[in-house]
């Protein structure tokens, strides 16, 4: 193998839409590559206007730059418009684009991506790093291994040929969870649809307080800690903070419920004692219960198909959905004495902890083969074992 500088293996390209291109607007999937956005939206959710968006071209490198590190990248198979923020690269004739992909979204690769994030926060190795962005330039100087052209071929579709078995298993995975978790939602619709109704406001404190609409600038490493959807996800997700003082309306209580206004409507998040006294950001809705309505119970609520459907019903579209607290507040949801509320949260649960025991399988399976692509992708590409040629 050669030893070449990142430098030589791709070309930044930064071309601009103009009147005369005619291309879709592109997503970059961590699972799925580049692909049009109208595959993961159901619609392309056109900004107003894309004279500053970039063009890609088939054959050539997409990273968002925001999530590289999560191995948001992938090689564009046709024209089209991504973000301003997006880097493009084309590669030069040292290295085949199918290779250069697969070599991106190795674990060497990335963690080579991980050491040089640049973000608010960065800065020494053992700072966090907030809104991290990598920079091509910084990737320069990264050593890389390199085969000849011919072997890289041969890398190539022996990848494409592993990896495309793998991402089935993992698609028939996905798609069994996906069936046993909306069979385990028809039930809970089914417990919660034979109930009069009532309208949200009507069991709330308010009819619902905005967040704060800040700028990255104003993050801070110590203060109020500001609440975003990604702070209720599954993985760690490093807090940001804000200075205070701040008025009570925009601080929490164990027990709020916080809801989407914008992007994905219809989220929604519930506070526990440990994001309590914290402050949310601007895209979120908070409401709390009155005494006689269980924030737990309209935390389940929330999730059920007919809450989602009245959002998806009244969601205005413009640039992105958009949902205000007039709309949540009139959602029609189950009325209850809070004895039954009760009653119900505990027979969901039973329902819950039984899905999730039938899941628990499905998960491990779909992560094992997660990791079973990232090593035979690693592998290949760094000299971990040898491709044999065909016949061979």
């Amino acid at each position: 193998m050669e030893t070449i500088n990142f430098r030589w293996l791709t070309e930044e390209v930064d071309i601009r839409n103009s009147t005369e291109l005619t291309y879709p607007l592109m997503s970059v999937s961590q699972t799925k590559g580049v692909i049009p956005r109208s595959e993961l939206m159901g619609n392309e959710g056109r900004a107003e206007s894309l004279d500053n968006y970039k063009v890609c071209l088939p054959g050539q490198i997409v990273i968002n730059r925001m999530s590289a590190s999560s191995g948001a990248l992938g090689l564009a198979k046709q024209g089209g418009l991504v973000s301003p923020d997006y880097a493009v690269l084309a590669p030069t004739k040292l290295i085949v684009p199918r290779y250069l992909e697969y070599l991106m979204h190795s674990k060497w690769f990335i963690g080579e991506m991980v050491a040089r994030l640049k973000g608010i926060g960065a800065g020494g190795e053992s700072a966090s790093v907030r809104t991290p962005r990598i920079n091509i330039s910084d990737l320069r100087d990264v050593s890389v291994q390199l085969p000849p052209i011919e072997e890289q071929r041969r890398i190539a579709d022996y990848l494409d040929e592993q990896v495309s078995l793998i991402s089935q298993t993992i698609e028939l995975r996905l798609k069994e969870l996906e069936l046993r978790t909306e069979y385990e939602r028809r039930i809970i619709d089914d417990l919660l649809e034979s109930h009069p109704k009532i309208k949200m406001k009507h069991v709330c404190e308010d009819s619902g307080q905005y967040g704060l609409n800040i700028t990255p600038e104003e993050y801070r490493s110590e203060g109020i800690r500001l609440l975003r959807t990604s702070d209720f996800g599954s993985r760690d997700v490093e807090p940001i903070y804000i200075s205070g003082p701040l008025e009570n309306r925009f601080l929490v209580k164990e027990g709020d419920i916080l809801l989407t206004r914008s992007g994905t409507v219809g989220q929604s998040f519930l506070v526990g004692a440990e994001e309590a006294g914290s402050s949310f950001a601007g895209f979120l809705i908070r409401f709390r219960c009155k005494k006689e309505y269980s924030s737990q119970f309209l935390a389940i609520v929330c999730k059920s198909t007919s809450f989602q459907d009245q959002v998806a019903i009244d969601a205005t579209v413009s640039t992105i959905p958009n949902f205000n607290a007039d709309k949540y507040a009139n959602i029609e949801i189950p009325a209850l004495d809070l004895e039954d509320q009760l009653k119900l949260i505990d027979l969901i649960a039973k329902t819950t902890e039984m899905h999730v025991k039938l899941m628990e399988p499905l998960n491990r399976a779909i992560k094992l083969l997660d990791e079973l692509k990232v090593s035979l992708i690693t592998n290949s590409v760094t000299g971990g074992f040898k491709i044999q040629r065909k016949g061979k």
